[in-house]
Formats: C-alpha cells, structure tokens, sequence
C-alpha cells in the first residue's frame, strides 16, 4: 500500500513540475497561469500531507524516502535568495529525524512557507537551468 502511494506521489509531482515548468517558459493566459498557481499550490499541500503520512508510518524506508521529497521539492521551487535559508532549514530537519515529529514540524513549515512564498519567475531556478525561450 505504501508503495502505490511513493508511486503516485512521484506522478502527481512530476506532473506540477512539468506545469510549472511550462508556466514559467511559456506566454500563457492569464487564466492559464492561474490554473498553473493552483497546481503549484494543490502540490505543496499534497508533499506536506504526504510528508506527514510517511512520518507517521511504521516503514523506515518511508521515513528516510520523506526527507528527500522536501529536499527535490525545495531544489525544484526555491529561489536563488531563499534556497540557501531553505536547505539550512532542511538540513536542521534532515539531521533531527530521531526527534519526535513536534520538533521537526517548525521547521517543515518554516522552509516550505519561505519557498512557497519565493516563487518569483526572475529568480525560478527553471530559468537559471532552461533559460528564456
């Protein structure tokens, strides 16, 4: 049951990734970005739900799995001025793993509301590794 949940967070993941993407190097609607800015969100809300999940779960491969997703989802969507902040945070929270979840949850939610609130197009990381088309 796990499995299928690591298999389709990946897809639903890759999926805002691949939005985001396409968001930023392209000229779309209004309507278009808009839809892309709910996506981004609906992806946030979903990585720290399943963070949470893997925390709670009893499987030490989940646990240890859970960490990295912050850190993918943090390379993907920070910012050249909040990432070093946001990984300093991960870090605090990779390292802390053998606190109770009480203890890490400040600062999940510290570094993913500072590159949630980063997601600016002139400082996206896509633009830094795809340039402007």
């Amino acid at each position: 049951m796990e499995l299928f949940f690591i298999f389709y967070f990946f897809f639903v993941f890759l999926a805002g990734v691949y939005a985001c993407k396409l968001c930023l190097l392209a000229k779309l609607e209004r309507r278009v970005r808009s839809l892309m800015f709910f996506w981004s969100t609906f992806s946030f809300l979903l990585l720290f739900f399943f963070f949470v999940y893997f925390h709670l779960s009893f499987s030490f491969l989940t646990f240890l799995l859970s960490p990295l997703f912050v850190f993918i989802f943090m390379f993907y969507f920070g910012s050249f001025i909040f990432l070093p902040l946001s990984l300093f945070l991960f870090s605090l929270l990779f390292f802390s793993i053998s606190f109770p979840f009480f203890i890490q949850f400040p600062f999940l939610f510290l570094s993913l509301f500072l590159f949630r609130q980063s997601m600016t197009p002139r400082e996206h990381i896509f633009i830094f590794l795809f340039g402007r088309r």
